[in-house]
């Protein structure tokens, strides 16, 4: 799944989608692709942290990797790859 705080101009659909195809190729961008602000409209920075909590709920629901994509601002892009929780990875006690 693919979820991204790109509204509904050209340039930033045009930049998610071959961003999307390029490193994605195996994923259909038209049913696994979510943009929080062409849906929702603007709304600043509520559209990104929309696309994160998608992102999250997408990785604990279904025990797979999501990816956020934040392209709304013209200057600060950010991505984020999102996993379900795996106990192997977390922290070991310490011990006292």
């Amino acid at each position: 799944l693919v979820t991204a705080d790109t509204d509904q101009r050209a340039s930033r659909v045009s930049e998610l989608m071959e961003m999307g195809f390029a490193t994605l190729p195996d994923l259909d961008l038209n049913a696994q692709c979510f943009r929080i602000a062409a849906s929702c409209g603007m709304a600043g920075a509520a559209s990104s942290l929309t696309a994160l909590v998608l992102a999250h709920h997408e990785a604990a629901e279904n025990s797979s990797f999501a990816l956020c994509v934040n392209n709304q601002d013209g200057f600060a892009r950010a991505a984020v790859v999102v996993s379900p929780w795996m106990p192997e990875t977390a922290p070991l006690p310490t011990a006292t």
